[in-house]
């Protein structure tokens, strides 16, 4: 059996869905959204040079959840992955997953980001096996 590993970020969806659960949050109310994608896109950006550790971001991007449950978190992502992230996921993907999954491969997919986001974006796309950021 042949492994198939997937990134998620620009990958198997058109965007950063740690960037895209950072506006969720603006539209839940939980942040300011001007202030906090202002500071979200300049840790992206030194994320993307290579100039910040995972950790600063994670601490940044989890602050607005605490004191939430992880049951209040998970009933949020559903919805946001079938509105917000159903509509990027690259149809291409999708074609070279049903590849491998006909072909009997096992198929993983890895991201820089939140298990709480990737596996709910994989078990959308149909993928059980993650590698993300445990929190």
């Amino acid at each position: 059996m042949a492994l198939a590993i997937f990134d998620l970020d620009e990958t198997l969806i058109h965007g950063d869905c740690a960037t895209l659960w950072s506006e969720q949050m603006g539209r839940l109310g939980w942040v300011d959204p001007e202030s906090f994608m202002r500071q979200n896109n300049e840790l992206m950006e030194a994320y993307s040079n290579g100039e910040l550790a995972m950790e600063d971001y994670m601490a940044f991007s989890l602050e607005p959840m605490i004191g939430r449950t992880p049951e209040e978190i998970d009933h949020l992502v559903e919805p946001w992955v079938e509105d917000f992230i159903e509509p990027i996921i690259y149809s291409d993907a999708t074609k070279c997953i049903a590849a491998h999954r006909a072909a009997g491969d096992r198929i993983l997919v890895i991201s820089a980001s939140g298990v709480h986001l990737v596996k709910a974006i994989a078990d959308r796309i149909g993928i059980d096996e993650v590698l993300g950021i445990e929190l």
